[in-house]
């Protein structure tokens, strides 16, 4: 009878300490999920929005901003990520050239966002 009494205890104390939320699906990341996805206005970005959050739980943690658009992962093991490399042969430089373009780069206008005015400029 002790046996069963430690059993149900054990039982007792083991369900407390489970989260059932988790295993339910009704964690934390599921209800914002649900919450963006009601933010949408129309029908069509709703379902884009589902779809997305599908596919990225389908994905591995570490890999789903690599679905996400327009998010580029930047990985900091490899450097030079965007280097590349040919095996042409590079044309050779004239030397004029490129000192007459570094001159005209030197006094060239500078690119300025339209309609914006430095008043230090007037003084």
């Amino acid at each position: 009878l002790d046996y069963l009494c430690d059993f149900y205890t054990r039982i007792l104390n083991f369900i407390d300490e489970i989260d059932l939320e988790k295993m339910k699906g009704l964690d934390a990341i599921d209800a914002r999920e649900k919450l963006i996805s009601k933010l949408m206005p129309t029908a069509k970005l709703k379902c884009e929005m589902d779809f997305l959050f599908q596919r990225m739980n389908v994905v591995p943690a570490k890999r789903r901003l690599s679905i996400v658009p327009g998010c580029k992962t930047v990985d900091k093991k490899f450097k030079l990520a965007c280097k590349r490399n040919t095996i042409r042969v590079k044309p050779a430089v004239n030397m004029m050239k490129e000192k007459q373009r570094s001159l005209l780069r030197q006094y060239a206008p500078t690119r300025k966002i339209a309609g914006w005015m430095d008043f230090e400029d007037y003084r």
